[in-house]
Order: C-alpha cells, then sequence, then structure tokens
C-alpha cells in the first residue's frame, strides 16, 4: 500500500518496535499490516492513502483538511482545558507546549479563552500557502514517480487483491483505541506519570497520535519540562 505525506509536517512512525519518518512531499510503499497500522495511529495529522490513478494534487487537499483539522482539535482541547482550570478549579492556566504554540501561528488559529478556536489572518498564513506551492511543485514530480510505480506493481503482482479499508469501521476502531489507552494514564499524576513513560515508552510511540499529544502535554503540566526525546532511565 502506498501513503502519501502532503502536510508541512515530518510525521515519525512506530510499529513493532520499528520507526520512520514520512517527510512533507514523501510518497512510500509499505506492506499492508505496517500500511494499516500507520494509518490508523498517524492518519489524523494528514497522512494520505494513495491508489493507481490517484492526481497527488486531489490528495493534497485532503491531508492538508485533515492535517487542519487535527491542530484545531488541539487548540481546542488546549483552551477548553484551560477554562476548566479557570473556571472549575480556580487555577491559573497552562502554558501551551511549543509546538502547538507554532501550529496555532502556522494556521492562524489564536490560543485564547474561553476555548473557542478563531481564525485570523496572520503573515503565518500567507508563508504557509507560499510553502504550499512550492509542494505542490515536489508533488508534481512525485506523480510521475507514482505513476511507474503503480505500474510496476499491476505488472509484477496482477493477482494481489486491493486492500479494502472500511474508512467508517477503522475510524470507529480508532475512537475505541484512543479512549483505551487515555484510561491509562488519565489519573496519573506528578509521582507516577514519569514511571508510566518510562516503562511504556515504545507502546507510547505505536499508540495513535491523539494519544501521543495528550501524554505528552500531562507529562509537561505536570513537571513543567520538556518531554523526553528518547526513553528515560
Amino acid at each position: 500500500m502506498i501513503i502519501a505525506n502532503f502536510t508541512p509536517d515530518t510525521i515519525e512512525w512506530w510499529h513493532i518496535g520499528v520507526n520512520g519518518f514520512l517527510n512533507p512531499g514523501d510518497i512510500k510503499e509499505f506492506d499492508d499490516g505496517r500500511a494499516a497500522h500507520i494509518l490508523t495511529a498517524y492518519g489524523a495529522r494528514g497522512l494520505i492513502q494513495m491508489s493507481y490513478g490517484d492526481k497527488p494534487e486531489d490528495k493534497k487537499e485532503a491531508a492538508m483538511t485533515q492535517f487542519k483539522a487535527f491542530w484545531e482539535k488541539q487548540v481546542t482541547d488546549h483552551n477548553r482545558m484551560n477554562e476548566d482550570r479557570r473556571e472549575n478549579k480556580k487555577l491559573g492556566p497552562i502554558n501551551p507546549s511549543k509546538q502547538l504554540e507554532e501550529k496555532a501561528k502556522l494556521l492562524g488559529l489564536e490560543l485564547i479563552k474561553p476555548w473557542r478556536v478563531e481564525a485570523k489572518e496572520s503573515h503565518e498564513v500567507a508563508k504557509l500557502q507560499d510553502e504550499n506551492k512550492e509542494l505542490r511543485g515536489t508533488v508534481d514530480r512525485l506523480s510521475v514517480q507514482v505513476e511507474k510505480l503503480m505500474e510496476f506493481v499491476t505488472k509484477t503482482m496482477p493477482e494481489k487483491p486491493a486492500l479494502n479499508l472500511n474508512l467508517a469501521d477503522a475510524e470507529k476502531a480508532l475512537v475505541e483505541k484512543v479512549e483505551e489507552n487515555r484510561n491509562k494514564y488519565k489519573r496519573l499524576g506528578a509521582s507516577n506519570m514519569s514511571a508510566f513513560v518510562a516503562k511504556n515508552w515504545s507502546d507510547i510511540q505505536e499508540m495513535p497520535e491523539e494519544n501521543r499529544f495528550e501524554i505528552k502535554s500531562k507529562y509537561e503540566e505536570l513537571y513543567q519540562a520538556p518531554f523526553p526525546s528518547e526513553k528515560p532511565d
């Protein structure tokens, strides 16, 4: 199966102890099992499945729609959390992570209270449009490679059935998996969150992006320190 990354982000994936990266503009082929896992765990950030005959430019629009929806939800959730802290817990706001601040600026979203997400014109939006023009050129060049690759796959594996993914079932399974994972860490505090991260480091890398983002944010909130880039000792 072929997966494309038409977003501005480099997306790191993990599967059965193996990790890799899909850089902006990458179009890569994976075995069906790994591809299905990557799409389920990281697809919300804008990864797109490619099929023979697909036009990369059409897929790019869908990818950016997913990308924007994912980060808008993260901004919304952050603002909702801060509003809850102010209204119900009488606590001060938690600062957004550097990554969340960057994405809010990039997409013209504002980290505000109450938790509404408001769009605004900004220099970052214009910058994103320029970056998208450059990415479009990359996509055009890669589209030729995709056609050649699909032609090769069709000729060499004519009897291999196409993977039939039911998107509704996949989305339902993803929601259930996210909630199952969330139950493992949502009640953790400063006394045991660090140990949870160290013990479950490999599992965390393979969780859906929403879980990984929540764990990172919770860790940084509890310890007022950056989330570790490598497995803690």
